[in-house]
Formats: structure tokens, C-alpha cells, sequence
């Protein structure tokens, strides 16, 4: 996932946007040759610094357990599964007052989406994806019932339509499942082929339904979304780093404490694209995408990308050899399922956003697995 990142939004969105001489931000955003060359030699020192790490890491397998655990797990009762979905589908469509419009079409929730506390919809957004969790604890762990499995992807569908969420709660409500029911799929190969042929196909029909509502965009297959707004992470990375924003870890420190809400702490940070936006005085769209290697630099300048990017390649190569080399257990596979899309997410920034979502996934992974085995093995001495 991080290489498809690194060809999509530092190698081929970057080299378009220079060929036509795409912008963003205004005026002000505009780069300059020599702004290129510098950002490419920046992600170029970032990719060789993660690859090294990476490999180094997994060649001399550093996290590898001392004992293999076998991991005994209650198996998860079929009727506990799916009360939790069916009482997750009630509070989704309660919050949403039962209205299929603003759950099915995203560009209908778009306008009324002054009727809605941010806070509380983040805490919803979260929770839509209980079910699609629920159904991979249930894949991993329980016997397979069809019937079971059916109606978990009905409600997995009705708090998730497709057309009425974003693009990348898209992908982590749905490629973990995708993952889940077709394992060969995970193979590297396959994996990178199938993912960008979903990216190139699926990503543009997705963001059609940002501000349309009928089923068929114009165009299926756009290569121009590259030269657009959605692939502005190279350049605001870029410009952070030329503008010299750094902010002294208060934008990190806005990450650890996302929970805080800024009724509470006036002085909060918001996104990196907001102070980006206000440094080059742009006053439109100012929701945009700064990666992960440019909020180290916001954050601690140069050190910070060089520890961003270390701890990046530390996370992953944990992760990978984890899931791959040792028995975990079914938490921590389902777990490593979600972060899959959320790499993007993450890489793309920004990432105070991202970090709140992905913990929040998290939170409910923890939460779900505690009640899940405290409640079968209630049910199993009955």
C-alpha cells in the first residue's frame, strides 16, 4: 500500500500536474520547477529511508515472538453477531432519521450537512462500521453460516451505501471484507494489480456522487481526476516544506489529543491544510491534504520527516511480519485488515483526521472483541 501511495500521489499525480500546470491553493501555490526537483529529492530520501528500515527490520526479524501462541479463542455466538448489527443498523438510521436519502446520497448530505453536529457525526461515521467488523470477527472465528453471513452484508450495505459515504470510508468498510472473502487476493502480485485496477475504476465513480445523485456518471475511467484537487497532496507537502511551516509539534500535539473538543481548547490545532491555506492567504477550499511525510515537517522540520518516515517503516514492518509470520490472534488480524485502506488515509493526510478515525476503528475492535467473548461465554454456560 505504501508503494501504490508513492506511485499515485508522488509519482504520477505530480508529473501530470507539472505537464499542465495544475494548481490549487491560489496564486500563491504555484510551483516552480526548482520547487519539484526539491520535493522529489524530499520523497525520494523518504522512500529509500523506509525501504532500508523496512527490509532491515524484516530481514533481521526483530519482532519476532520467542513463543508461538495458539491462540484459544470462544467461539463468537451467530445471535450475539447479529443483535449488535441489527441494534448498530437502529442507532445509524435513528441518527439519520430514518431518512434513505442522506444515508444512500452523499451530495443530499452535502446540503443539509448544517443539521449535524461534527463531533457526533465522526462518532456515527465510526460506528456505520461495526457491522462490517462484526462480520470479519465472525469469518475469522465463528462456524459459517450463510444465512448469518448474508444478513450481516445486508446491514453492512445499508449503513454503507456506497453512494452515500466518502471514498476512502469506502474502501475500509469494504476492502477488508473483500480481503476476507478472497484470501489469494492478499498475495503481492495480485493484491497490487486488483487494487490499482479498483483505484482507476472505482475512485472517479465514487466521487461523481460528492455533488450528483443519478447512478451513471458521465465518464467511468477519468484520468484527468489526477491533475484535480484530489491529488493535491504533493503539492501542499511541497509548499509547506518551501514556506518553511513549522509549527514546533503543535500540530502532533493536536493529533494525541484529537478527543479534546475545541469547545473545551480554543486554541486547538486544526488541520495542516487549513494553516497551509492561511500561510499562502488562499480563502477558498482550504480542506485539503498535506501527507504524512509533510506534517513531520510542519511538526519538527526536517528531523520530524526523517522520524515520521522511521517510525512509518517500524509500524508497518511490525505489522507485516506480525500478521504474516506469527499466530495472532483474530483482534490483531482484523486490526491489520483495517489499517490496510487506512494507509492511504493516512499518507494522504491529513492527519488529524485520520489518526481520530483509525483509533476510533480501533477503540471498537477492543470494545467488540471484549464483548463478543465475554457475552458467548455467557451464553455457552447458560
Amino acid at each position: 500500500m505504501f508503494y501504490i501511495f508513492v506511485l499515485f500521489f508522488i509519482g504520477l499525480a505530480p508529473a501530470l500536474q507539472y505537464k499542465k500546470g495544475s494548481y490549487f491553493l491560489g496564486d500563491n501555490s504555484k510551483l516552480t520547477e526548482t520547487d519539484f526537483i526539491t520535493g522529489n529529492i524530499i520523497f525520494i530520501v523518504c522512500i529509500l529511508i523506509y525501504s532500508f528500515t523496512y527490509q532491515w527490520l524484516i530481514s533481521k526479524k526483530i519482532f519476532k515472538k520467542n513463543k508461538t501462541n495458539i491462540n484459544v479463542t470462544t467461539v463468537f455466538s451467530s445471535k450475539i453477531i447479529l443483535i449488535l448489527s441489527v441494534l448498530t443498523l437502529i442507532t445509524v438510521f435513528s441518527y439519520f432519521s430514518f431518512d434513505l436519502k442522506q444515508l444512500s446520497q452523499r451530495s443530499f448530505l452535502f446540503k443539509n450537512r448544517a443539521n449535524y453536529t461534527s463531533s457526533y457525526l465522526s462518532i456515527i461515521n465510526v460506528i456505520r462500521g461495526v457491522p462490517m467488523l462484526l462480520l470479519i470477527f465472525y469469518k475469522l472465528i465463528s462456524k459459517k453460516n450463510l444465512k448469518v453471513e448474508i444478513t450481516l452484508l445486508v446491514i453492512i450495505v445499508l449503513c454503507n451505501f456506497p453512494p452515500g459515504i466518502s471514498r476512502y470510508k469506502t474502501a475500509v468498510i469494504y476492502l477488508p471484507l473483500l480481503l476476507v472473502y478472497f484470501r489469494p487476493i492478499l498475495k503481492k502480485q495480485v493484491f497490487a494489480l486488483g487494487f490499482v485496477t479498483l483505484f482507476l475504476s472505482v475512485f472517479p465513480y465514487l466521487n461523481h456522487f460528492r455533488h450528483n445523485s443519478n447512478l451513471v456518471p458521465e465518464k467511468i475511467l477519468d484520468l484527468g481526476m489526477f491533475t484535480e484537487i484530489h491529488f493535491d497532496s504533493y503539492q501542499n507537502s511541497v509548499n509547506v516544506i518551501t514556506n518553511n511551516i513549522i509549527t514546533n509539534g503543535n500540530q502532533l500535539l493536536g493529533v494525541a489529543l484529537f478527543f479534546i473538543p475545541r469547545s473545551l481548547w480554543g486554541d486547538k490545532a486544526v488541520g495542516s491544510g487549513h494553516v497551509l491555506a492561511d500561510v499562502l492567504k488562499h480563502k477558498g477550499h482550504s480542506n485539503v491534504a498535506v501527507s504524512y511525510f509533510a506534517e513531520g515537517y510542519i511538526n519538527l522540520g526536517y528531523v520530524g520527516v526523517f522520524l515520521f518516515t522511521l517510525f512509518l517503516a517500524i509500524i508497518n514492518s511490525f505489522f507485516d511480519y506480525r500478521y504474516w509470520e506469527t499466530n495472532s490472534n483474530k483482534a490483531f488480524q482484523t486490526l491489520y485488515l483495517i489499517l490496510i485502506p487506512f494507509q492511504f488515509f493516512v499518507l494522504r493526510g491529513s492527519l488529524i483526521t485520520s489518526v481520530s478515525n483509525l483509533i476510533g476503528y480501533l477503540v471498537c475492535i477492543i470494545i467488540l472483541n471484549f464483548l463478543l467473548n465475554l457475552l458467548s461465554r455467557h451464553e455457552t454456560t447458560k
